[in-house]
């Protein structure tokens, strides 16, 4: 059955549309607020709309979509995120990752675990992924590229409450943020859980350098089912052209 090719954009349309893209904010390349265009490095913009879109439950989930970004997961609630098959000692070690500018690269260890951060995915406003050596701005841990993470911030009260489950799964995130004179609040949580998936499982490997499980280690099978939740509180004041913030 023969079918009708979809219409193309109209030519308005798709220049504004290219446009929007081109003037998009970016920060993350040269630590000032530019235009897309103006972006001295590659950068991809990843917005709370297109998070909506996806239904990420887990920012892994999200960056897993991005470009040249690759995810090394060793346990259901270890990920770590690598720019352009980047890796030293089988670890994504030199990929800078920021909140809202704060830096959370592992001196110690260096791979950062995104399972670790404090950031619920209701929360995120936009993610940008510089793709390229950012050293001189974020020091040595950013090598590879830098991960840069923006929370949400609104005039108005604005929240949302969504929850879900299914077959041995279950999720809850809450999200409220509001501005009262100069200060700004911002709230966000989220848990999850899933149930064991019934597949055998095992230590293997001796990628992480904290974990070399013992032959008789190697041998148990383990449950894999999982549990996470995390949240964030965070107070903004803004004086003139000085911000304090307080995140906990």
């Amino acid at each position: 059955v023969a079918q009708q090719a979809p219409t193309p954009p109209a030519g308005g349309d798709l220049e504004s549309a290219l446009l929007a893209l081109l003037n998009t904010p970016v920060k993350g390349a040269s630590k000032r607020e530019q235009r897309l265009i103006e972006s001295p490095q590659a950068i991809e913009v990843i917005g709370r709309l297109q998070i909506q879109q996806m239904g990420a439950a887990r920012l892994q989930d999200v960056l897993r979509q991005a470009t040249s970004v690759n995810l090394l997961e060793l346990e259901p609630q270890n990920a770590y995120a690598g720019i352009r098959g980047n890796l030293v000692e089988g670890y994504p070690k030199n990929i800078q990752v920021l909140i809202d500018g704060v830096p959370f690269y592992n001196n110690v260890r260096g791979a950062v675990d995104l399972d670790s951060l404090p950031i619920p995915i209701a929360l995120i406003e936009t993610i940008e992924i510089v793709r390229g050596p950012s050293s001189p701005l974020y020091r040595a841990g950013a090598v590879g590229g830098v991960i840069a993470i923006s929370t949400r911030r609104s005039v108005e009260a604005s929240g949302s409450l969504q929850a879900g489950a299914g077959e041995a799964r279950r999720r809850l995130s809450a999200d409220l943020t509001q501005q009262v004179g100069r200060l700004h609040y911002a709230f966000g949580f989220d848990a999850g859980s899933s149930g064991d998936s019934g597949f055998p499982t095992r230590a293997l490997g001796d990628v992480n350098p904290f974990f070399r499980p013992t032959p008789e280690q190697s041998e148990q099978q383990r449950e894999d089912a999982t549990h996470q939740h995390r949240a964030l509180f965070r107070v903004d004041a803004t004086f003139g052209t000085a911000r304090f913030t307080l995140s906990a």
